[in-house]
């Protein structure tokens, strides 16, 4: 290595148009490269594309557009406001074929209308089977009659098989399901008649009441002309599926962007609502534009940071700023050897070259300090250039070393996200150092030769407190010793409070609307968006699969073709069940008039306030007191209607009733149309459907819906290893997200092992003795602690985003202590070492900190918690080898036994 220095030394000094040439030649052919690298920004790429999730994904997006879809959310006071809002940007999207490929936002109700009782599911048509059973007047009594007076009168008769004690009891479940929806229904039947008339209210109470809302059915969840509304009617989810994979993060932003414009523009036709987006794209699109916000502050800030350190550690801004020209000639050529070797950047490796910000700048500031130190001593230019390499020249190259060998046993993750970072972390390392000893030295030597011919002297400011401070921890170290030995019991204590946080949505920016939207879907329709897809060979697995998913506690609902299109076993099965509800359907009879009493309806309200109390007295005797409490709540809505209907105006209660009629009639008659309509063919499922749910491989798809949010901690997890039961191959968002969470912790903990391990040999190999390998690795491993303890004390959990700190943490906290050491072997000196070198790692430490810290101006929590937890850790190095290393060195290693051996070598 003094041969190579040597050399450098003598380009820089006499041949330096040539080594500016070549220089110049290489970064060009790199940077030739550097424009060819790929960037992979679909973070489905941090997995690998062997992994069967991957594998199964890639058929996934080929086959069916609709897994990375966008959903727009539409906000407003009624669903009729939502519904017209719907419409237009529906239409708008439709007409964007450039970067629309699909919109959901009706369902094909004249569809389910038709063959209603065949898609049924069998053990719902077994349980009507049975209530039929127990009830044979039950069509009778709902179907009445289809005018709002009838309807009651249907609800009273519904009463006479609930004649004692035991009857009641029989179906209580059921009665109170059916006591609450009752009250909702009166709730909104009473706002009618008090001239607040809302058809979606009234058209969604009857739905419940006439259906079992318990049933995850997609039509639970749509109005009765196929729009996605939630059961508030306040809430419409329009789903969108561009021409492109939307998780990619390029695409997706690019997507994000063009469809809010759209929606922009229809909001601004429709005040009344509000339409905003959310999805796993779209939060990544908004995830991404956070981490910028406040970074320019934050930057600028950094940067006058930075340069007051330069200042004061200088007394000169000019020479440490021009450290800038080598540190950006390296990340260059990183860029090009990453493109010659793995040749991509994914989602984090391309993070290697931005934490090389923090890492290259520091051999440039070793090298100016070590140049100024020697230059001030009067040395002139050559031998001061020759003094740096000999005295800081191999703690310069074993720190390079250190640092990139800590980057490629990252490498050993396992992990492809993780691998990548680290052999571009490596790369970049290298290339950084490379730059730097190239590049300074002649850089040095121009502006060295400029300020002597203006006949100004060169100024070198030492830290000579650093070294006497040194001195002394070194001659009252057990003192140290007893202070880090009570610190390391209290780190202990708060390692056990260090938490894990499995919830990505925690780290995520706090205020985005994507992810309020995301939450009120959740909220307003009680499923989550983010899905599981699996694709199978034949509609009988997937029949088969949906049966066995349905039981599952984590899931929701599934959907598939077998939901649309049953098979002929099936069909059979229902049709059986058909025939035997057919008779007590057909003999309903109801009454078609459309005219309403207002004296009839009162006096069924009477007689339904009279079966009520009667219910009630049954249910307190059986002591059901759940059952007695929600007929309670129906009995005081009941009063509140009476009231209403009494004074409510002629044109109010016909509106109603008019609602009510329209409601029973087209219910009646979908059933009567669906008795004729026991036999589903290929040729009968729309073709919106088919499209859907078949692939161009003809493949099934079946999509799976969790109860709750999958970023949930604990619950993804969960939800996954069910799924897992039943599926061979499940893909998606969800299930890649969860096998990246899965392989990363682990793949981590194995990379700093390996890591440490690999940094032990070379130190090692470098020093020749355990003893002082143990030593500079000491303050590295304390470090490592307390930042592991501090970060619950700082309020933070371990996330997937500060872990890629801790490279960062071992390449500053290695570099410090090799450093110092080596300049410790050279000096014979503690307080001389850390005089010297030790202002030169104060700067860098500074430097990088305020780099750091840049993140903490990013509303990203995610980031903001990097940003605390590299600084942390870096000046933990700092701090630790300032306090440590003396000691250790003066009881393990003095300068008496150095010195000695020098002078054995020597002789």
């Amino acid at each position: 290595m003094k041969r190579i220095y040597r050399w450098i030394v003598s380009l820089s000094l006499y041949h330096r148009r040539e080594l500016l040439a070549g220089l110049l030649l290489l970064t060009a052919l790199l940077g030739f490269f550097a424009t060819k690298v790929e960037l992979k920004t679909n973070f489905k790429d941090l997995l690998g594309e062997d992994r069967p999730v991957m594998v199964a994904y890639d058929a996934l997006q080929e086959n069916y557009p609709d897994a990375s879809a966008i959903f727009a959310v539409i906000e407003g006071p009624s669903a009729t406001e939502i519904v017209r809002a719907g419409n237009r940007l529906a239409s708008v999207l439709e007409d964007d074929a450039e970067w629309v490929r699909d919109v959901r936002w009706r369902e094909q109700m004249d569809f389910f209308r038709s063959y209603g009782l065949l898609l049924s599911e069998t053990e719902d048509l077994v349980d009507l089977l049975d209530d039929l059973g127990d009830h044979p007047n039950l069509f009778r009594d709902a179907f009445a009659g289809f005018s709002l007076s009838n309807m009651v009168m249907g609800m009273n008769r519904s009463f006479e098989e609930y004649d004692d004690v035991s009857s009641v009891q029989e179906d209580e479940d059921d009665l109170i399901r059916g006591m609450a929806h009752t009250a909702a229904w009166l709730g909104a039947v009473s706002r009618g008649f008090a001239g607040e008339v809302n058809e979606f209210e009234i058209e969604r109470a009857l739905t419940d009441l006439l259906a079992d809302p318990d049933d995850d059915d997609l039509l639970r969840f749509v109005d009765d002309a196929g729009h996605m509304i939630s059961p508030d009617g306040t809430v419409g989810l329009l789903q969108i599926v561009g021409q492109g994979d939307a998780n990619d993060a390029v695409y997706g932003t690019q997507l994000t962007l063009h469809i809010r414009e759209l929606c922009q523009a229809v909001n601004e036709e429709f005040l009344s609502t509000k339409i905003g987006l959310t999805g796993f794209p779209v939060i990544l699109a908004d995830e991404a534009e956070a981490a910028q916000q406040g970074m320019g502050r934050g930057f600028v800030l950094a940067i006058l940071g930075i340069l007051a350190v330069f200042f004061l550690s200088f007394r000169r801004i000019v020479l440490p700023s021009l450290a800038a020209i080598p540190l950006l000639v390296g990340i260059v050529w990183s860029v090009g050897w990453v493109a010659v070797t793995i040749g991509e950047f994914s989602l984090f490796s391309m993070m290697a070259p931005i934490i090389l910000l923090g890492l290259g700048i520091d051999y440039s500031i070793h090298l100016i300090a070590q140049f100024l130190e020697s230059r001030a001593k009067g040395l002139g230019l050559e031998a001061a250039l020759h003094e740096i390499f000999s005295k800081i020249g191999r703690g310069l190259f074993i720190g390079a070393m250190t640092t990139a060998l800590t980057f490629f046993a990252i490498a050993t993750a396992g992990f492809k996200g993780i691998s990548d970072f680290g052999i571009v972390g490596g790369l970049s390392v290298l290339s950084a150092f490379a730059a730097m000893i190239l590049i300074l030295p002649l850089i040095l030597v121009m502006v060295d030769s400029r300020r002597t011919r203006r006949g100004k002297s060169t100024v070198n400011v030492p830290l000579k407190r650093l070294g006497l401070l040194a001195e002394g921890l070194a001659r009252w170290r057990w003192g140290v010793y007893m202070g880090m030995f009570i610190a390391l019991i209290g780190g202990a204590f708060m390692l056990g409070r260090l938490e894990l946080e499995t919830d990505v949505m925690k780290i995520q920016p706090k205020g985005l609307e994507s992810i309020r939207l995301q939450d009120l879907i959740l909220e307003a329709f009680d499923f989550s968006i983010y899905t599981t897809f699996a694709m199978l060979d034949n509609l009988e697995g997937i029949h088969c699969a949906k049966a066995e998913l349905d039981d599952l506690p984590t899931v929701k609902r599934v959907e598939s073709l077998a939901s649309f299109l049953p098979s002929e076993a099936v069909q059979q099965e229902r049709r059986a069940l058909i025939r035997r509800i057919e008779p007590a359907l057909r003999a309903a009879d109801p009454d078609r008039d459309p005219a309403i009493d207002p004296d009839i309806l009162e006096r069924e309200f009477g007689d339904y306030a009279d079966q009520l109390f009667q219910m009630k007295t049954f249910a307190y005797m059986g002591g059901m007191t759940r059952l007695v409490g929600e007929i309670e709540a129906a009995e005081v809505q009941l009063v509140e209607t009476r009231e209403a209907l009494r004074s409510a105006d002629p044109s109010d209660l016909v509106a109603v009733n008019q609602i009510v009629y329209d409601k029973m009639k087209r219910e009646y008659e979908s059933m009567m149309r669906s008795l004729d309509r026991t036999t589903l063919a290929w040729e009968d499922v729309p073709r919106t459907y088919m499209d859907r749910y078949i692939g161009a491989d003809r493949s099934y798809l079946l999509t799976v819906y969790p109860t709750h949010s999958p970023w949930e901690a604990g619950f993804g997890e969960a939800h996954q290893v069910e799924i897992e039961t039943v599926l061979d191959a499940p893909t998606g968002t969800v299930p890649i997200w969860n096998e990246v969470l899965r392989r990363m912790i682990p793949g981590f903990l194995r990379a700093s092992v390996v890591a440490l391990g690999v940094l032990a040999l070379l130190l090692l190999a470098d020093l020749r003795s355990i003893r002082r390998t143990v030593l500079i690795l000491i303050p590295l491993l304390a470090s490592l602690f307390f930042t592991f303890a501090l970060i619950p004390a700082m309020g933070m959990k371990v996330n997937i985003v500060n872990l890629m700190a801790f490279p960062l943490i071992l390449g500053i906290g290695i570099d410090d202590g090799v450093h110092l050491y080596h300049r410790y072997l050279v000096e014979q000196s503690i307080r001389r070492a850390f005089a010297s070198t030790g202002k030169a790692i104060l700067t860098t430490t500074l430097t990088t900190v305020m780099a750091m810290l840049t993140l903490g101006f990013s509303p990203h929590r995610g980031m903001v918690s990097f940003g605390w937890v590299a600084s942390v850790g870096i000046g933990l190095c700092l701090i630790l080898n300032v306090l440590i290393l003396p000691g250790l060195i003066r009881t393990f290693d003095p300068p008496e036994a150095v010195a000695h051996n020098s002078s054995r070598r020597v002789s």
